[in-house]
């Protein structure tokens, strides 16, 4: 009988990435609040008009509540400019990070996986250095001046680049039975630290807020450089290595072929190029939704500043809930493949609910108070439903790996997800500017991607290793006997859990 789920995060190795991830997604929440007014100010101070006037440094304070006359314009002007770079740089990290994920992930599966970790997690604890090190220029007026495009030009790769080779650090510490509920962690982390983040960044004093995200994000890292063990054993780095030269035919130096390898496990056979198509679909809807959900409650459905902060922190707690208590359950009734049906059914009516509340309350047919009371009630459990999709996906790519090809599947497959993530904003805005009468025009659009990903998953994608679809697929890159809870007994592990549903904790 598999371990249960906590007994191997207490035992096994993945406890000890469970502070770098903490740490981080607090650092986050805390900046959420009030980098909003740092960009804003930011490019209103560095506009041409106050340029020409002299003023070439970025000011603080220039864009309060009620900016002044002069100010109100470059202030306006600010908002636009701050959504472009924010869709255009995430967009530019996306494929950079398509680019970068699959080698790096591969290349952890050669030398292995804790430098590759802690490395990748670095980055964002430098981010959050740079921010803090610009605001603390400007109100100290230190002699070395730290731009926030330093802070900018780090945050395109830290969002998307650590989760990775964390997903393969993960799969490895954890047995098939367990995986889902492990890569909930990290949904977990962040749902917590939306709770409380934001929170902390809105009543400590900004620069305060700034050098605390820094200590928390690095004390996590603290702990990952201390403690986090190797997961990778010297046998599995060496057989890795010898794949890898084995199929591009020659040394292990970088290079296209190399890169094509690495990406092209996405096209090895049916199953994870479907994965991809389902991945890609969700990314794209999940990234557009992030990028409009606040302004579309704000302009659409009327949700004043207290509405939007209860429902984040409902979300929040809902999602913490899923999380943290209903995910390993399902996950063991269900399996990863109805799970993921489950997850994408979730997104679904959350997206499309808030199409249709907004397009409701516009023609009159719903009151405002029915609108509020709908949003709470359908698309808060929706929302927290659709957050099983990330540990499902997950998981069913890391159980159809062999062990020491985790990175490299981790890798391909976040990337291609991240390059959908990258679309999905700008997608999102475009809409929105064709359509700003009709903004609930974005959300049927979206709706649209999650659909398809949600047929993909329900019909086309193949269901265990024993199935007559699976059955010709061709060999993974490593033989799935040296996977530890690989794909060769996860299909067993899946279909002996699922009987009574009684897997253990």
């Amino acid at each position: 009988m598999a371990p249960g789920f906590l007994t191997e995060l207490r035992h096994g190795p993945a406890k000890w990435l469970v502070p770098i991830l903490l740490g981080w997604a607090i650092s986050a929440g805390i900046v959420i609040t009030p980098f909003t007014d740092i960009e804003q100010e930011y490019f209103a101070s560095i506009s041409p008009r106050l340029v020409a006037g002299g003023g070439v440094m970025p000011r603080v304070g220039v864009c309060p509540t009620e900016p002044a006359p002069e100010d109100e314009a470059r202030c306006t002007a600010a908002v636009s400019t701050s959504v472009s770079v924010t869709s255009y740089t995430q967009a530019a990290g996306a494929l950079i990070v398509f680019l970068t994920s699959p080698a790096l992930g591969r290349a952890s599966d050669m030398r292995g996986r804790r430098p590759f970790v802690l490395g990748t997690f670095a980055l964002p604890l430098a981010a959050h250095v740079a921010l803090a090190a610009y605001y603390s220029s400007l109100v100290h007026g230190w002699a070395v001046y730290v731009d926030l495009w330093v802070y900018l030009l780090l945050r395109t790769v830290s969002l998307s680049l650590p989760i990775s080779l964390g997903l393969a650090y993960f799969a490895d510490a954890f047995t098939a039975a367990n995986r889902a509920a492990g890569f909930g962690i990290v949904l977990c982390c962040f749902s917590g630290a939306i709770i409380v983040g934001p929170k902390i960044g809105a009543l400590l004093p900004v620069e305060l807020a700034l050098w605390l995200a820094v200590a928390c994000n690095g004390a996590g890292m603290a702990v990952g450089v201390v403690w986090l063990p190797e997961t990778i054993s010297k046998k599995q780095q060496e057989s890795a290595r010898a794949a890898a030269r084995a199929r591009i035919g020659s040394s292990e130096r970088p290079g296209c072929r190399d890169f094509w390898d690495a990406v092209g496990i996405l096209a090895r056979d049916r199953f994870f190029l479907v994965l991809a198509l389902v991945a890609a679909a969700d990314g794209v809807a999940v990234t557009g939704m992030q990028d409009v959900s606040l302004l579309y409650l704000k302009q659409t459905l009327g949700f004043g500043p207290g509405a939007r902060s209860t429902l984040l922190e409902l979300s929040g707690l809902v999602g913490l809930a899923v999380q943290g208590v209903l995910l390993r359950p399902l996950t063991t009734c269900l399996g990863e493949h109805r799970l993921l049906s489950l997850g994408l059914s979730g997104c679904l009516v959350y997206v499309m609910a808030y199409g249709v509340f907004g397009q409701m309350r516009a023609s009159g047919a719903l009151p405002e108070a029915c609108v509020r009371t709908a949003v709470f009630g359908i698309v808060v459990p929706a929302q927290a439903l659709a957050m099983v999709t990330f540990p499902a996906l997950s998981a069913l790519k890391a159980n159809h790996a062999a062990a020491a090809e985790q990175g490299q599947v981790q890798g391909a497959l976040n990337g291609a997800r991240s390059l959908a993530q990258g679309a999905g904003p700008v997608l999102a805005a475009q809409l929105w500017r064709a359509q700003p009468d009709t903004p609930w025009v974005v959300h049927y659009a979206l709706a649209g991607f999650v659909a398809v990903a949600l047929a993909l998953a329900a019909c086309a994608l193949p269901r265990d290793r024993g199935s007559a679809a699976v059955r010709g697929l061709r060999e993974p890159l490593l033989p799935l006997s040296d996977a530890a809870g690989g794909p060769a007994d996860a299909a067993v592990t899946e279909g002996a859990s699922r009987e009574g549903c009684d897997g253990s904790w």
